[in-house]
């Protein structure tokens, strides 16, 4: 708020003026009484002040005064008008300025840039020609898309995924995804005939299938390689043997046990940043990559290249559709340490946490029970969890020519 009636007073614009001695008390009493808004009251020597005053506070405060107002001096304007007034002479920068402004007040209406996150064997340009195939792509008018239903359209557009949330924040859309567990085989054809198949020893907990003939209930334990959805569809009551094959399209949903483990000793050695160089930047404008300067080098392989990615935002609040990507050349090397007890099983316990947000991922865990083992060498904690995700791993169906 602070900052809002900052600007404000800018745009309206405001001076700096001294008062002499004898009139700095009345000045000060006028503006009380007529609710002038002055601001960083000063005394200076001979009793006089200087404060900051809005233009409109400045006249009121002159006409008030009336033969006494002579004391009232301005020291300096500040503001937009006084910097119109300065630069009346080229109408240039008040049109670039008035054209700024203006794009930055649009492009808060519009999307400008997508980021991906949790993405492994779907790449980023797939993802973001799904979502322009659902009306979601740079420059689409903010007003204009469904983020609540985004999500579950993806699924439906994206068959290798299982988890797929759409947010946006200001003129940015964050995507994050999970993607589906495939057999080695890789993901069957869209289209293409196909079971789903239990990844897990579990117990079944509830199903969501659209396609394919469901196969288990609530309640049956099933094991891993267990048919859930068959591909291989008759009609119901129909005893001729006529069939038909689809694509098996779901979500089974089970209770089953993991367990992750992790070790940290009170000595090892780390790999540490020794040196940190840039090496490129990089703007990226409306999307779009616009590449300032590179100069890479191959030292070997304890370096590595990192990006910084930062948005530009003007005043504290306005975001604009423009980044800058700098990129460091990261020296490697490597170092003793060693830990206390405490800080072996404090960093444990952060890396058990680590291990179990993964373990669970999408899921939701139900029951974990943790041991630790204590030695000469180090700590080593273990967790035994019970969880409940989708277990559905789909197959193809070969057909035989």
């Amino acid at each position: 708020m602070r900052l809002f009636s900052r600007f404000l007073r800018w745009i309206t614009g405001y001076y700096a003026v001294s008062v002499g001695g004898r009139e700095l008390i009345d000045a000060v009493t006028v503006m009380m009484k007529r609710s002038v808004d002055y601001r960083d009251l000063k005394l200076t020597g001979g009793g006089g002040g200087t404060f900051l005053l809005p233009r409109k506070g400045y006249r009121e405060l002159t006409r008030a005064l009336g033969e006494r107002a002579a004391s009232v001096k301005i020291l300096r304007e500040y503001g937009l008008p006084q910097l119109l007034f300065r630069y009346r002479k080229r109408p240039g920068i008040a049109v670039g300025a008035l054209l700024f402004f203006s794009l930055c007040f649009l492009s808060e209406r519009f999307l400008w840039d997508i980021d991906v996150t949790g993405n492994e064997t779907i790449s980023d340009v797939e993802v973001i020609e799904t979502l322009s195939s659902l009306g979601c792509s740079v420059g689409t008018p903010v007003s204009s898309v469904d983020f609540f239903s985004l999500g579950n359209g993806f699924l439906s557009a994206e068959p290798r995924a299982s988890f797929a949330a759409v947010n946006r924040e200001g003129t940015t859309v964050h995507v994050v995804l999970r993607e589906k567990k495939l057999p080695s085989g890789g993901a069957p054809d869209a289209g293409a005939p196909s079971n789903l198949v239990s990844a897990v020893n579990g117990r079944i907990v509830s199903s969501e299938v659209s396609s394919g003939k469901l196969l288990v209930r609530a309640g049956d334990v099933v094991t891993e390689g267990q048919l859930l959805v068959s591909g291989v569809v008759t009609k119901r009551g129909d005893e001729s043997g006529v069939f038909r094959l689809e694509r098996s399209v779901g979500r089974v949903f089970a209770e089953w046990e993991t367990g992750v483990s992790v070790s940290i000793p009170f000595s090892r050695t780390v790999t540490v940043e020794k040196s940190r160089r840039e090496v490129g930047k990089t703007v990226i404008l409306f999307g779009k990559p616009i590449k300032i300067f590179e100069k890479y080098s191959n030292p070997g392989a304890m370096y590595d290249i990192i990006e910084k990615r930062e948005r530009v935002i003007l005043f504290g609040f306005l975001r604009l559709p423009l980044y800058t990507v700098t990129e460091y050349e990261i020296g490697r090397g490597e170092t003793e340490v060693t830990l206390t007890p405490a800080e072996a099983e404090a960093e444990a316990e952060r890396a058990l946490a680590r291990a179990i947000l993964a373990a669970v991922g999408d899921g939701e865990l139900t029951e974990k029970e943790i041991t630790a083992e204590r030695n000469e060498e180090g700590v080593a904690l273990r967790a035994r969890l019970t969880v409940v995700t989708d277990v559905a791993e789909e197959v193809p169906i070969t057909v035989l020519p």
